[in-house]
């Protein structure tokens, strides 16, 4: 049940540095922390919240330690809504593949987040809002005290996708809290953070890239999650206004990655990939541009559609792996790699065609056409 409290003043955020008696500060009244954040987010939860359980009565039994969640609504009389632990948000998600009603959902089977509602709670525009939410151990905070500064404007943007990119966030904080370095790594030796790998693959990738260690190594199990994802998904594709029309091709690569005759998956699939990134940017855009720069960019964010790197398919890092390993430019005087280029222009070494190339194209398959759906297709599940 919710409850209502007066505040002793309207919180208007936090000093992000200090100044003497009578100099300026800079106030940050909206702002996103998770566990990630260490001391600084225990800091800011020591802030606002803090005060807020203080004033809950003793029945809702509120104490720092037993918070789930907490949901303050703030209104400009210093009034305020609390919930506190008896509310379940609904997640609105995407999912991979088929999802029966009444089964779980798991971390493996999300796609991407993209709005979360809090059923039964009103957050008007004009209101300032703090938000507590847990994920297993992991925690996040988000709070907006804009709405009740001063003369301040109504909130303009969807709190619903803010809540959805702070969810998840916290849920795979492994993704989006990878370093520069390590992305770094992770190109070099050709691979990415897929969005059809298991969440298990890609934390052991992540290690692996962080000790720069062979990501090859993991190889064997990547195939398995593959040939899993593939099962699910070709079936599909034969509605898919994308992939339909390129689908004998696709099948045909499907046949001989299964016979571990990987040289012809992947003579099949690299070409046939920048043809379907050909089709993509025909269908998002009226006159496109089909320029491996322009590809890359409308493969990676559906024109637009996936606009905000807090989304599973990572959109900016897609397109520079598109831009810097699928159309790698080569030495025609001494080609080397797998990439669009060296196997179009048939300069690849055959003993390059291997698993690893079959394994890539096809992730990289997955995820245009998961990147491609954010432009045809309404959500498709919902969790809770």
């Amino acid at each position: 049940m919710p409850y209502e409290i007066k505040l002793d003043h309207l919180p208007a955020g936090y000093v992000l540095k200090g100044a003497p008696k009578g100099g300026e500060v800079t106030v940050c009244f909206r702002d996103f922390l998770s566990s990630e954040d260490g001391q600084s987010l225990i800091h800011q939860l020591e802030g606002f919240p803090r005060e807020v359980i203080k004033k809950l009565p003793p029945e809702a039994k509120a104490d720092e330690s037993t918070t789930n969640n907490l949901l303050v609504v703030i209104r400009k009389d210093q009034t305020a809504t609390v919930y506190f632990n008896e509310f379940h948000p609904t997640v609105l998600a995407r999912i991979k593949g088929k999802v029966n009603a009444g089964e779980h959902v798991y971390a493996d089977n999300i796609l991407d987040i993209e709005r979360v509602k809090l059923d039964a709670v009103g957050i008007p525009s004009d209101a300032g809002v703090c938000y507590v939410f847990s994920q297993g151990w992991r925690k996040g905070l988000f709070f907006d005290f804009g709405p009740i500064a001063g003369d301040a404007q109504p909130r303009s943007y969807d709190l619903e996708r803010m809540f959805a990119q702070c969810h998840i966030q916290v849920l795979f904080q492994h993704i989006f809290s990878i370093e520069d370095s390590v992305w770094d790594e992770i190109f070099r030796q050709g691979w990415f953070p897929f969005v059809h790998l298991k969440q298990e693959r890609i934390k052991s990738m992540l290690g692996r890239a962080r000790e720069e260690l062979p990501l090859d190594d993991l190889l064997n199990t990547m195939r398995d999650d593959l040939l899993q994802s593939l099962a699910e998904r070709l079936p599909t594709w034969d509605k898919d206004p994308i992939m339909a029309s390129h689908l004998e091709f696709i099948s045909a690569a499907q046949k001989h990655y299964s016979n571990e005759d990987y040289l012809s998956a992947s003579a099949i699939l690299y070409p046939r990939i920048e043809g379907i990134m050909r089709t993509h940017a025909s269908a998002v855009h009226s006159s496109p541009s089909f320029k491996q720069a322009n590809l890359a960019e409308v493969s990676a964010t559906a024109g637009g559609a996936v606009n905000t790197p807090v989304s599973l398919l990572l959109p900016d890092r897609f397109k520079r792996y598109l831009s810097e390993v699928y159309f790698a430019a080569f030495d025609p005087k001494n080609p080397q790699g797998v990439s669009r280029n060296t196997v179009s222009h048939g300069v690849v070494a055959a003993k390059s065609l291997d698993c690893k190339a079959a394994t890539l194209a096809f992730l990289i398959l997955l995820q245009i056409s998961s990147v491609s759906a954010f432009a045809i297709k309404p959500a498709s599940a919902k969790t809770s």
